[in-house]
Parts: C-alpha cells; sequence; structure tokens
C-alpha cells in the first residue's frame, strides 16, 4: 500500500517481513545484514533497538509521519509527495487495510472487529482514543487470519506473571473475542491477550 501511494518508483525497498523474526532476534535477524533498515511499520512494534517504528495507525489518523516523509521525501520533488501523502490519505482507510492483510471478506471481519473491540471498552471500562481504536482493530483483523493460519503467538517473555497479574482482564479479553470463536471456530491465546491488553 505504501507503494501504490508512491507517484513513482524510487530507490529504496519496501517490503513486508515476519513480526516475529523481528521480536524474536531483533538485530541479529539476518534482514540487517543485507539492507540498511531505516524504518519498521506495521500493527505491533517488534521493539527493534535503534530503528524507528510507525503504527498503521499513525497513517490513518494522519498523526506523526515527519520520519516517513523524511525517507520518502529525499527521492521525491514537493509535488510529488503532496501527490504521496494524498495517495496515503486515499489508499490507507481501514476497510482498504483489512482488504489488503486480510484473506477473510474484509466486510464481515470488519463487523465481527467492531463488535470485539466495542465489548472490550464496555469490559475493561476503558474508551480507547482513536488512533488506538484504529490500531487495535487491524491488530484483531489480523489476529483473526493468522489463527486461521495456526500462525497464532504461542508464548512471549513473562507470560506466567502475566497471567497471574491479569486473570480477570484475561477472561473479559477471551469472553468479548468468543464472536470471532463462533464465526471462524478459532481460540486465543494467551500472548495474544496479552497484546491485546497493551492497546489499553
Amino acid at each position: 500500500m505504501l507503494l501504490r501511494s508512491l507517484p513513482k518508483s524510487i530507490d529504496l525497498q519496501i517490503f513486508p517481513y515476519d513480526y516475529k523474526s523481528l521480536k524474536n532476534y531483533g538485530k541479529q535477524d539476518a534482514i540487517f545484514s543485507e539492507y540498511n533498515i531505516q524504518l519498521i511499520v506495521g500493527t505491533l512494534d517488534p521493539q527493534v533497538e535503534g530503528i524507528p517504528y510507525m503504527g498503521m495507525e499513525t497513517i490513518i489518523t494522519n498523526g506523526e509521519m515527519d520520519y516517513l516523509h523524511q525517507l520518502i521525501g529525499k527521492y521525491l520533488t514537493p509535488q510529488e509527495l503532496r501527490t504521496f501523502n494524498e495517495n496515503i490519505m486515499k489508499n490507507f482507510t481501514l476497510s482498504n487495510i483489512v482488504n489488503q492483510l486480510t484473506i477473510l471478506n474484509p466486510e464481515k471481519v470488519m463487523n465481527i472487529v467492531e463488535e470485539i473491540v466495542g465489548d472490550l471498552e464496555e469490559k475493561l471500562n476503558k474508551k480507547l482514543d482513536i488512533a488506538n481504536k484504529v490500531g487495535l482493530s487491524i491488530h484483531i483483523s489480523c489476529l483473526i487470519e493468522r489463527l486461521l493460519l495456526k500462525q497464532g503467538i504461542e508464548n512471549v517473555e513473562g507470560i506466567e506473571l502475566f497471567r497471574r497479574e491479569n486473570k480477570e482482564a484475561i477472561e473479559k479479553v477471551r469472553e468479548a473475542f468468543s464472536v470471532a470463536n463462533y464465526q471462524y471456530s478459532v481460540e486465543i491465546t494467551d500472548p495474544e491477550i496479552k497484546y491485546i491488553l497493551n492497546y489499553f
């Protein structure tokens, strides 16, 4: 979607990469010996030391994109950069992203995600701001697909402590996620719940 937003081809590569590899290996991952990585864009921050991260919700809500503009701007004229920004606004709507990122029916999955997010806000008694709401919606859409493809996160550092300290919240997330269990026969794991609760 970023590539499609560019008004012309530039000498900067943008490509998808595995979150788990970045999270587990950080700068030891092979990608860092092959490329000079400048920025990571995604739905979850893999927290790679020294590499800036930008959440998808930042792009959708037209938030702080200075670093992306600096990177891309080196290869574009001011007019081309304006065109890039206009294209970003058109391409990065929530429905477009879900359409691109999942193999699922986007309309159906968005309805389910909307229900889950609303239920989570109610059960956890916290209203999310627009950026976090958009970020969580994208995250849950991708999560449902990953669970369907049996690519869910099974373990994460500190999970035992998290389970002990968050029993009630974990149960509330499971309850909110039950609509996805019913529709897609997927089971959410505790590490995935931990990432969802990070939004709150």
